[in-house]
């Protein structure tokens, strides 16, 4: 099974646009399945049929089957959901890697490694954002604010019962009760070239940029003028990192990644952490669930992540 979540878009797979690939492509890059037959390398390496395993790639995960190499799978335990696992992947691998830059070595599964700190947190309410706020206040942030981007109000509610303070959309506002007072804070918008995320900082913070919605909103002469400066400002800037996803993390430290997954994998087996799941679909849905989302991808992951379960007769929606 896979899934068609993940809202920050990796540079590493586009094509063109007007561009059709030459070979045909099985979507999905993510999956949780079983081991129906392995080579003697893989039974060397503790791979053996039977087992639940997690993999990633650029494609054909949304297939029944699926022919891997055994040194990009992990083992999955076999007590927890696999419809919640497949969202690890992605979606919660992601949010962690965010709120882990610059952190590293031992410090990085610790139990706290957030202790005492304040997190800020502007963008979308979707799936991401989620996993940003339910995994800040697990390792032990005291306080995660929540910028909601161009908010209607209408999941002020929700963003606290995830244990998140609900700020204005209007970084004018919120800038007056936080400058200076947030250590990390994850912006995927970029409403004023992260101007007002950067002023929000201590002397000590970290901004991490996951994406510039507001500005990719135009591909004009002027927009991708304001990228480029943009890109320009947080390479000269110390106190900011910008955060590729997942798919671009895995290609340049694959090792890295597989210790995330595993931590995260551990942290759900022991309920620690709890994925919303929108909807199973079979495969027959997929084309109508990826047009849903690309038509209003906002709305759709407010709802939760979309799993594929290639074995699925019927959906459940």
């Amino acid at each position: 099974m896979s899934s068609l979540d993940c809202r920050i878009r990796d540079g590493s797979f586009k094509w063109k646009f007007g561009q059709k690939p030459s070979f045909p492509i099985i979507p999905g890059v993510d999956c949780i399945g079983t081991v129906l037959s392995c080579g003697l390398n893989a039974e060397k390496n503790g791979i053996a049929p039977g087992d639940r395993v997690a993999s990633f790639c650029l494609h054909g995960c949304n297939a029944k089957y699926r022919k891997l190499n055994y040194l990009d799978l992990i083992r999955v335990p076999d007590d927890i959901c696999p419809y919640e696992a497949v969202v690890i992947i992605r979606t919660y691998t992601a949010a962690f890697q965010a709120l882990m830059q610059g952190i590293h070595g031992h410090s990085r599964y610790s139990r706290k490694p957030l202790f005492q700190k304040r997190v800020l947190i502007v963008g979308p309410y979707g799936t991401f954002e989620r996993a940003l706020v339910e995994l800040s206040i697990f390792l032990g942030a005291k306080k995660v604010y929540f910028s909601e981007y161009y908010s209607d109000h209408s999941h002020e509610n929700c963003i606290r019962q995830l244990g998140a303070k609900p700020l204005s959309d209007d970084p004018e506002e919120w800038l007056e009760h936080i400058e200076g007072k947030i250590n990390i804070a994850v912006d995927s918008v970029c409403i004023d070239r992260y101007e007002h995320t950067l002023s929000s900082l201590d002397d000590d913070g970290i901004m991490v940029a996951t994406g510039m919605q507001d500005i990719e909103k135009s591909d004009d002469f002027i927009s991708n003028i304001e990228k480029m400066w943009t890109h320009t400002t947080i390479a000269i800037n110390k106190q900011c990192t910008f955060y590729h996803g997942f798919i671009h993390e895995w290609d340049i430290n694959k090792t890295q990644c597989m210790k995330d997954l595993i931590y995260l994998f551990n942290l759900l087996e022991n309920d620690k952490i709890k994925p919303n799941i929108a909807t199973r679909i079979p495969l027959l849905k997929v084309a109508a669930a990826q047009d849903r989302l690309d038509q209003n991808l906002e709305s759709m992951e407010r709802r939760g992540v979309i799993v594929v379960d290639p074995w699925l007769l019927s959906s459940n929606e």
